[in-house]
């Protein structure tokens, strides 16, 4: 397990380029962030070869792939309907990744409060959302209730694994959370008010994220 960690040394050393390439928009930059989130998914298709118990490999590999495709298509947007494929794929996901995370970690009395609460700032993020067309409104806020499902599911798993497995649950929980900053960095960005130097605040929360989450895996076995 603590080699394979040693191995997402190289896509987070990448990640750099890849942030500072798509903050000054240079060509080419799609190539390697879609190139990084592939190394992610490499690592966890090893892991698994390596493992023959390493279950949680396969959906969080699929969600990777799905996200290195997503990767380039938002970075590329060389035609209209890339941003909305890259959405998709992106809500695939995110999708794979709370669901199995709600899987492993149950139900208990404390989720229907945390849901809410989670429920409660998704609605909130919809409602400031003052630039959003109407034509975007039902995609959007299927991807917000997909996004604020994987926290919460994150949240409940922290909870109940912390005493146990602190650190596979620090890293489930600050991988989910980058991850939904990351997005709001991008809802706020396009639908709020344009931020300065947003590719940095965005991909910045964003492989920090999905290398937590990639790590909690090799480390759940």
């Amino acid at each position: 397990m603590a080699a394979s960690l040693y191995l997402l040394i190289l896509p987070a050393a990448l990640s750099i380029p890849a942030t500072i390439m798509s903050e000054k928009g240079t060509k080419g930059a799609e190539y390697l962030k879609c190139f990084v989130t592939l190394l992610l998914f490499a690592i966890v298709v090893q892991h698994k070869m390596a493992s023959e118990q390493a279950s949680l490999a396969i959906p969080f590999a699929a969600a990777l792939f799905s996200a290195a495709v997503a990767d380039f298509l938002l970075g590329s947007r060389k035609r209209e309907w890339f941003f909305i494929a890259g959405l998709g794929l992106f809500l695939i996901a995110y999708a794979i990744y709370g669901i199995t995370i709600h899987l492993i970690a149950g139900l208990h009395w404390f989720t229907l409060p945390i849901t809410i609460i989670i429920a409660g700032i998704a609605i909130l993020q919809g409602k400031t959302m003052r630039k959003l067309p109407k034509d975007m409104k039902i995609p959007v806020y299927v991807y917000i209730f997909v996004l604020s499902h994987l926290l919460s599911a994150a949240i409940i798993y922290a909870i109940t694994t912390f005493s146990s497995q602190p650190l596979t649950a620090g890293l489930i929980f600050f991988g989910a959370l980058l991850i939904y900053l990351s997005d709001s960095f991008i809802a706020h960005n396009l639908y709020r008010k344009e931020m300065k130097h947003s590719e940095s605040w965005i991909l910045a929360s964003y492989y920090p994220g999905q290398i937590a989450i990639v790590a909690a895996v090799l480390l759940l076995g």
